[in-house]
């Protein structure tokens, strides 16, 4: 693994970003709990499989872990490797352009939000030949994310289309939103 703490012009808004390739010849599987960030994977290989409480196990690429009450579990076999960006709410509003209160569900896909160009931005950085030249990538990307093109994305969805998981204790969510607001 390679973190690097954010750019200064991102401070704030991006926790950290980290770099990964894990290689097992056995299941890895994890239970991934809630947490009061918001979580990009930008998967460079094979899908990772993450299913949950309310959520059959599916393979999943690139995607975005929003806000949320309820564990998921992730497994792969193999190589894994990819980005995982930590985002704050607020930053991830900003970048997706959509509120994370509006996200639902435990993941949604990278595409749902960024439309077209998120395939083509997982590939840059694939291509890229160093994990700093990654995350410098990276970094210019979200720097020119602006609202114009986060409403041109599949991410302006009618509230009938908004990935969802059923409610199943209000309060819980409630407090994960409270505590969210109010961090410094």
């Amino acid at each position: 693994m390679t973190s690097r703490p954010p750019h200064p012009a991102l401070a704030g808004a991006v926790h950290r970003y980290v770099g990964y390739v894990e290689r097992s010849c056995t299941p890895v599987i994890r239970r991934e709990v809630p947490q009061d960030q918001v979580t990009v994977i930008l998967g460079f290989g094979a899908p990772l499989t993450i299913g949950g409480q309310d959520l059959p196990a599916q393979g999943r690429g690139s995607f975005v872990a929003p806000l949320n009450d309820a564990y998921a579990i992730t497994e792969f076999t193999g190589v894994s490797h990819g980005i995982q960006i930590d985002l704050s709410p607020q930053a991830a509003r900003a970048w997706f352009g959509v509120p994370m209160r509006e996200l639902d569900a435990l993941v949604v896909d990278l595409e749902d939000l960024l439309g077209v160009s998120s395939p083509r931005l997982v590939e840059q950085l694939h291509e890229a030949p160093s994990w700093d030249a990654r995350f410098v990538t990276f970094v210019q990307d979200a720097r020119r994310a602006t609202p114009y093109r986060a409403s041109h994305a599949k991410g302006h969805l009618p509230d009938s289309q908004v990935p969802r998981r059923p409610r199943r204790d209000r309060l819980a969510r409630a407090s994960v939103w409270l505590r969210a607001d109010q961090r410094p």
